[in-house]
């Protein structure tokens, strides 16, 4: 039977405050942590025989109407589900609050990972495997940066634009035109005759016999004056498509960043930190109103009298001798050429880094370390003269416009180096074989998921498959952090149970082949688990926080790794 939300919400008590299953809280209120043990609680409304589900797992207690509740995922939102018989499952959420030093490198994360995607748009993106440089990468998906570049260029156009308006550029055009025979004032070698009908002349009018009739409609050259040129086709473009398109998508980001700072302070708030959030949010609350002032300024621009005829731009906005040489239009294409450079290629890391925020702390680990992982393998790759040949990484919304959008099981970058080719995948599913199933497999009793996976190919045929996989988690010895045990004996499932199958009718018995030549995990310690000289198990320590030297040293056993398989 249905039943209201709020007679759902007198049911529990979370930490002594009431559970609320509304739609749009997040029961901040009950202050969850991650670091110590949180208590659900039945109250007098509460129907018999209730269980509780934390991200669909049964919640288990020793005592009912009381549940110990330790989070394993860490901070971030948890999904309640809660039930009694009779009744159907009703949904809360539940944000857990982090605690210093863990919202630190989580917010460490989230800011790594924008700059690591937007690092990686230009590299795969890149002609050639080019390594493109641009001066603002780091700050590219920051509304504030970009809002901050287009206001210069806004300022000043508005300078050009009153300059141009006083003189816009014009030539004299050639046209042809039909006139009646009467109409035409002036024949010259350039007045043709239209075929059809044909007017008789009175006899005292012809000079010949063979002259007595002449055509009724005539072309004849004409000239004007007209703003259609190429160099006002390329300020209409620019101010009515470009800079408007720019000005929507800043505003989106925007948009997308101050929801994610309001739940940032919230949590600042909840936990009593010094809220540094509220600044941030007003300067981005008065971006969209600025970004909407400068659409209606570029509208107004390209509904100046001299531009409301020009066509669109058909070609690229080459240069000509006015663009370089006339002083108004010469400053107006140097702001586009600008624009280009600094603004024109877009990524939108907003919306994925506030769905990242609904993420926990783990999960989000998952995430930043296996792009860390891409980033580094792809740098290393392309130095060694490798090309990405295809990503699937980014999706373009429209023209130089770019979302995230990490898919699973795919090959979502491909770099080829003569016959070789690397397949890199997101956490890739090895299914149990059934029947005559050829490709990776799981021998094992289950299939396996791995977080990523580098599959190399020689000559179109599999030769060896790398596995990477996240733990957020470590065993403390001595002052350092090392991997867990049940971890690396995981890795080495991976290498012994994930096989190639092949089926052969004439060979029924033939066994799956081996591929996987090292599996590795990446955790948020302090000891490097490697062999140089056999690659094969092991664990690479990586941490937002970690120092350039540990870096370079992860770096350098990723380069063993990639030497084992002979891609170096």
């Amino acid at each position: 039977m249905d039943i209201p939300i709020s007679g759902v919400d007198t049911w529990l008590t979370l930490n002594n405050r009431p559970l609320s299953f509304q739609d749009d809280n997040e029961n901040l209120d009950a202050q969850a942590q991650e670091s110590r043990g949180n208590m659900f609680r039945i109250t007098n409304a509460a129907p018999d025989d209730l269980q509780i589900y934390v991200d669909e797992k049964l919640l288990q207690t020793e005592r009912y109407g009381r549940w110990l509740w330790k989070p394993d995922g860490y901070a971030g939102l948890y999904l309640l589900q809660v039930g009694a018989p009779g009744y159907p499952l009703q949904k809360a959420r539940v944000r857990v609050l982090p605690e210093k030093l863990s919202y630190e490198r989580y917010k460490a994360m989230l800011d790594d990972v924008s700059k690591i995607t937007v690092d990686l748009l230009f590299r795969l993106n890149s002609p050639a495997g080019e390594k493109a440089v641009t001066q603002f990468r780091e700050e590219e998906s920051s509304a504030l940066r970009n809002y901050e570049l287009i206001n210069k260029i806004m300022n000043e156009l508005d300078e050009v634009m009153d300059s141009i308006r006083r003189s816009p550029h014009r030539v004299l055009q050639e046209y042809t035109e039909q006139r009646l025979l009467h109409e035409v004032r002036q024949f010259s070698s350039e007045t043709s005759p239209v075929g059809g009908a044909v007017l008789a002349l009175p006899a005292q009018a012809t000079t010949s016999p063979r002259l007595d009739r002449l055509p009724a409609t005539w072309l004849i050259q004409q000239n004007t004056l007209t703003y259609d040129v190429h160099e006002n086709r390329l300020l209409k473009q620019f101010v009515m498509r470009q800079l408007v398109a720019k000005l929507n998508t800043i505003q989106e980001k925007a948009q997308y960043e101050i929801k994610r700072r309001e739940k940032e302070r919230a949590t600042k708030l909840y936990k009593g930190w010094r809220d540094d959030e509220t600044p941030q949010i007003e300067d981005l609350h008065r971006v969209m109103a600025e970004c909407q002032h400068m659409t209606k300024r570029c509208i107004a621009w390209g509904s100046e009298p001299f531009l409301k005829s020009v066509k669109s731009l058909s070609v690229s906005g080459k240069a000509t001798q006015v663009l370089l040489k006339l002083p108004s239009y010469s400053r107006f294409y140097r702001l586009y050429l600008q624009f280009q450079q600094e603004l024109k290629v877009s990524l939108d890391t907003e919306q994925y880094l506030t769905t990242l925020t609904l993420r926990k702390m783990w999960d989000l680990y998952q995430i930043w370390s296996v792009f860390h992982i891409t980033r580094t393998i792809v740098d290393i790759l392309t130095d060694a003269g490798y090309q990405v040949t295809s990503n699937s990484i980014f999706y373009e919304v429209e023209k130089d416009s770019f979302q995230i959008d990490v898919r699973k099981n795919m090959p979502t970058v491909v770099l080829a180096r003569g016959d070789l080719r690397i397949d890199m995948k997101y956490e890739p599913l090895y299914p149990k074989p059934v029947g005559i199933m050829s490709g990776l497999v799981s021998t094992g009793y289950e299939q396996l998921t791995p977080d990523m996976s580098v599959e190399i190919y020689s000559q179109g045929l599999l030769r060896n498959v790398l596995i990477f996989d996240a733990k957020y988690r470590y065993q403390e010895i001595d002052g350092l952090f090392y991997p867990k045990d049940d971890d690396l004996n995981k890795m080495r499932t991976y290498r012994d149970k994930i096989c190639y199958r092949s089926y052969d009718a004439r060979r029924p018995d033939l066994k799956p082949r081996k591929v996987v030549s090292s599996a590795y995990i990446l955790y948020p310690g302090t000891y490097l688990e490697h062999d140089p000289g056999e690659a094969e198990i092991g664990a690479l320590p990586l941490d937002p926080d970690m120092s350039q030297a540990s870096m370079l040293e992860v770096k350098e056993a990723i380069k063993d790794i990639l030497w084992f398989v002979k891609l170096l």
